[in-house]
């Protein structure tokens, strides 16, 4: 017998949330001057909390998790957000081109392992905003939606 239950709208936004406070408290670490990849545990932090705000948003919009947890959906975030929106999440430009950086699973998941070469990729500050504007976002659809957001309710 299994005591985890499948995934909520409310608690997919917490743990959104939870991944989110882990990436900026990782921003604001004092590294030792040995790091060298010292961005990269909190940028995919910040990602993997987009991924999962737009994941809350979809789950409180109906759709099951089957679904989400499918090749189709998966960790693909220009799918994610192009089915959020097609169900009247309504993102900032700045946000969606923000999101539009890091749009593949594939990419997703290169986050996690070391790759050698030159990319281009946002500064922190403005994943950040995105995972603000998410969080304000997805929060208010939760709550309007009549999905108790808890200690949340204050912030949004």
């Amino acid at each position: 017998m299994s005591l985890f239950t499948d995934a909520s709208p409310i608690g997919t936004f917490n743990y959104a949330h939870s991944f989110w406070g882990a990436a900026r408290a990782l921003d604001r670490l004092d590294w030792e001057d040995r790091e060298t990849h010292s961005d990269s545990p909190a940028e995919f932090l910040y990602w993997h909390s987009i991924e999962l705000f737009l994941k809350a948003y979809l789950l409180a919009d109906g759709m099951d998790l089957k679904t989400l947890r499918s090749r189709d959906y998966g960790h693909d975030l220009a799918v994610l957000t192009a089915e959020a929106k097609k169900r009247g999440l309504q993102l900032t430009s700045k946000d969606e081109g923000l999101i539009s950086f890091m749009p593949t699973t594939a990419d997703m998941i290169d986050l996690r392992y070391l790759k050698v070469g030159v990319k281009t990729v946002p500064e922190f500050f403005e994943i950040e905003a995105t995972c603000a504007s998410l969080y304000s976002l997805v929060g208010a659809e939760l709550k309007a939606r009549g999905i108790g957001i808890g200690f949340h309710a204050g912030r949004i």
